[in-house]
């Protein structure tokens, strides 16, 4: 019984503290998923053809809320300038540049892009999300006519 008591402590550590999701391997480009999956949810891309390469190290899960993207944060200048081309000027942008908004459709679904300190994150998701003013500090969302001119 004494060892059956920290055995089942340490169980129900693990499957609370565990993080649910699973990420798979991505096969190919990681742009030509990110387009694929977009027009799944409703995008209408500007450009198809033509567009750089991003990456072919990546992973991805997907729940009922929508897909997220994990890629190596070097990416994020090749990830931000495929988006530029592919679906033009962000809705928004936020966080030094590090984070950019892309509403796909009218009907909820939107593109989020974050530079995170360990990687580049890529979220496409069916229900809108917080508003960017509520997620970053001081206000510190601008709207797209005063983004940068430069996409990398």
């Amino acid at each position: 019984m004494k060892i059956c008591t920290p055995l089942f402590t340490l169980f129900l550590i693990a499957l609370c503290g565990c993080d649910h999701r699973h990420f798979i391997a991505g096969d190919g480009d990681v742009g030509q998923f990110v387009l694929q999956t977009a027009e799944r949810f409703g995008g209408t891309p500007i450009a198809t053809n033509g567009l750089p390469r991003v990456s072919d190290q990546w992973s991805y899960f997907e729940d009922s809320d929508g897909v997220v993207i994990m890629l190596s944060k070097q990416t994020f200048p090749a990830v931000v300038g495929f988006l530029h081309q592919s679906f033009g000027e962000p809705s928004g942008y936020g966080d030094s540049g590090r984070y950019f908004d892309y509403r796909l459709s009218t009907n909820g679904a939107s593109l989020y892009l974050h530079q995170w300190d360990e990687n580049t994150e890529v979220k496409i998701r069916w229900h809108p999300m917080p508003t960017l003013s509520m997620m970053l500090p001081n206000n510190s969302l601008q709207a797209t006519a005063a983004a940068p001119a430069s996409y990398g």
